[in-house]
């Protein structure tokens, strides 16, 4: 039986009586060996404690193996498969039996398993995850989900679902290879900030990214990790690394409107703005373009998360009123609306008024979440209205 190394990060370990961190005072003292796996112990300097990490309590599986079966599952081996799957990669025993306890134990955060009892029962399906690696003077590994996609992109959102199956095709890749304006270093005039809310939750995206993260055995993982775990376990994520832009007519027309890009555009036809949005969502009638940020709570990222949603709108023809945008972590999620963005720009450069012909494009009519086949979710796939006020929060 292969040996399974602990997957404590240096960055979790913390002494639980005391709460000392490790680079204060915190010292390895080799490791504690079950049948299973390895696991670091550890003493505090300060308090005098000997202690281990477990980022799974009560389990004798480590994280990954009980994870990597719940996703294997959610994307369409049997329960005997994933079972096999699993031994042979981890050389483990597992069973179908203990995969299925696994799935209900952790089925209030990876739900997407209530879509495929509907459709599918037990049976097993083809995997429904599209991948495709696009070098990007890095390599980007885009995907999206098609189940998800064909029940809840219907309707006004077909655009998006296009988007998503053609963009490796229609995507100008020689823009992303020059020394353009990322999306991730825009920081917009936000001198009326005031008029921006920022809600700050702890959703099922937070939920989410802490289960995943316990697989992680690097920093430099953890970005795909949480939106391969969200792309195959949750009912609202439908692609991640998706590459937008903003070309250089598009970004005079916004300048002219708005004058949002001003201070980044060098000169007439050399303006492009370029990026990669780490996840897209569709809940309960919105689009939502989130980022994952580890420390979420210290990041701004308000003008890169705008910028996306504007970019994503421009090239789906889907209004800006439809997008909300989103920055998180395993600890927190910051949730604002990129429509004040464009209200309260217009109104801070002077603008008497906003037209009403345009106004119709940044102001949600709620009537519009009729579009959303999300409604169709609710109604047929859970009408437990604990469920849904829980995804509310």
């Amino acid at each position: 039986m292969k040996e399974l190394k602990s997957l404590i990060e240096k960055s979790d370990a913390k002494c639980p009586k005391c709460g000392a961190f490790e680079k204060e005072n915190l010292q390895k003292k080799g490791f504690r060996k079950n049948k299973r796996e390895e696991i670091q112990k550890y003493y505090c300097k300060k308090c005098g404690r000997n202690f281990v990490m477990k980022k799974m309590l009560n389990k004798s599986y480590p994280p990954n193996v009980i994870l990597q079966s719940i996703s294997l599952y959610n994307k369409g081996m049997t329960l005997e498969e994933v079972s096999k799957t699993i031994n042979m990669k981890f050389g483990v025993k597992t069973y179908p039996r203990l995969i299925s306890y696994w799935m209900k134990e952790f089925s209030n955060i990876c739900i997407f398993r209530k879509i495929r009892k509907v459709n599918f029962g037990k049976s097993g399906f083809e995997n429904p995850v599209f991948e495709k690696l696009i070098e990007h003077k890095q390599p980007y590994l885009y995907k999206y989900h098609n189940l998800k996609m064909d029940l809840f992109l219907t309707g006004y959102f077909y655009r998006l679902k296009d988007y998503f199956k053609n963009v490796t095709e229609i995507c100008p890749h020689e823009l992303f290879l020059k020394d353009n304006i990322r999306s991730s270093q825009i920081k917009i005039d936000l001198g009326y900030k005031d008029k921006i809310e920022i809600k700050k939750k702890n959703n099922y995206a937070c939920k989410l990214a802490g289960l995943a993260l316990k697989m992680a055995k690097t920093n430099k993982q953890r970005h795909q990790i949480v939106q391969d775990f969200m792309l195959v376990n949750d009912t609202a994520t439908l692609a991640v690394e998706i590459p937008i832009w903003l070309n250089t007519e598009e970004i005079e027309k916004i300048n002219s409107e708005f004058g949002i890009f001003q201070d980044f555009c060098g000169n007439p036809g050399e303006n492009n703005i370029t990026g990669h949005i780490d996840i897209v969502q569709a809940r309960f009638g919105l689009i939502y373009v989130l980022d994952y940020k580890p420390e979420s709570e210290k990041v701004d990222a308000v003008s890169q998360l705008f910028t996306y949603a504007l970019a994503l709108s421009k090239r789906t023809d889907i209004w800006l009123r439809n997008f909300r945008c989103a920055w998180f972590d395993e600890n927190g999620y910051y949730e604002f609306n990129p429509n004040d963005i464009i209200l309260a720009h217009f109104n801070f450069n002077g603008r008497r008024q906003f037209p009403e012909s345009e106004l119709k494009k940044y102001v949600l009519n709620e009537k519009a979440k009729n579009y959303f086949a999300g409604l169709n979710f609710y109604k047929n796939y859970n009408k437990s209205d604990d469920f849904f006020r829980k995804q509310r929060k």
